[in-house]
């Protein structure tokens, strides 16, 4: 059985989940259940013959995410969704730190600027419009100033 579900999310974890999971149906992002956001779907879905429904807040960014469940009383629950909503933004970070550190440690350039704004740009989100530039710079900055503490740790 098909089932959809629709929550709010920032514009650019919209975004983000749309350039990851290419395939759309009627607005609707087609998500594996091998995949990863498939499986936490799978895996906080409750059993009830009565689901609830979640009310979307105006002016919002909504996504709509379509899985495929063989059980017709299982549902995705309305309390969970802050919460995948979180994991997805973790998703969004560890991604750019990934990329953007790949390529920085080997060019030996001492602005990552361009490198976070290739991320942005490969998904199709927009700086200082979908998210901030200088909060997605920050996110790769709090991950350096974790690595050289751990490092001046070491070696002390």
């Amino acid at each position: 059985m098909i089932k959809k579900v629709e929550f709010a999310v920032p514009p650019h974890l919209k975004k983000f989940i749309e350039g990851t999971y290419l395939t759309q149906e009627k607005g609707f992002i087609k998500i594996g259940k091998r995949s990863h956001l498939g499986r936490l779907i799978q895996f906080v879905q409750k059993v009830d013959p009565y689901p609830k429904k979640y009310k979307v807040p105006e002016n919002s960014t909504v996504l709509k995410l379509q899985y495929y469940d063989e059980s017709y009383s299982t549902y995705f629950p309305v309390e969970k969704a802050k919460e995948l909503c979180e994991l997805i933004d973790a998703e969004f970070r560890r991604e750019l730190i990934c990329e953007v550190r790949s390529v920085h440690e080997y060019s030996r350039v001492i602005d990552y600027t361009p490198f976070v704004r290739r991320f942005l740009d490969r998904y199709g989100i927009i700086p200082d419009v979908d998210i901030e530039m200088e909060t997605a710079r920050k996110i790769y900055r709090d991950y350096l100033a974790k690595i050289s503490k751990e490092f001046q740790k070491t070696f002390r």
